[in-house]
């Protein structure tokens, strides 16, 4: 099986790809006009990243909390944007 596949592809082959993540740990990515589009991955990987993101998430708020004074303010979409563009850092 590709690494990749259309969008096409994916619906063609969808058991084939869902049984590849879930036994063997395969990650295949989805593609729309030849772009990375999204991914089917193992659960143990989307808890994993779950995992993460809720370190970081406390991280930020054991950080925000040591820095004392009034609290910055921000909305929970500012939050995730600011985790994801750690988590982007990290994978780079």
């Amino acid at each position: 099986m590709d690494d990749q596949l259309s969008i096409r592809e994916a619906r063609a082959q969808l058991p084939s790809v869902v049984n590849a993540a879930s036994s063997d740990g395969h990650v295949t990515v989805i593609t729309r006009g030849g772009e990375p589009a999204a991914a089917v991955i193992p659960l143990f990987m989307l808890a994993k990243l779950e995992e993460w993101e809720d370190e970081q998430l406390g991280r930020m708020a054991d950080e925000a909390l040591a820095e004392g004074g009034e609290p910055e303010r921000i909305t929970l979409g500012q939050m995730m944007d600011e985790v994801l563009a750690s988590g982007n850092d990290a994978v780079a």
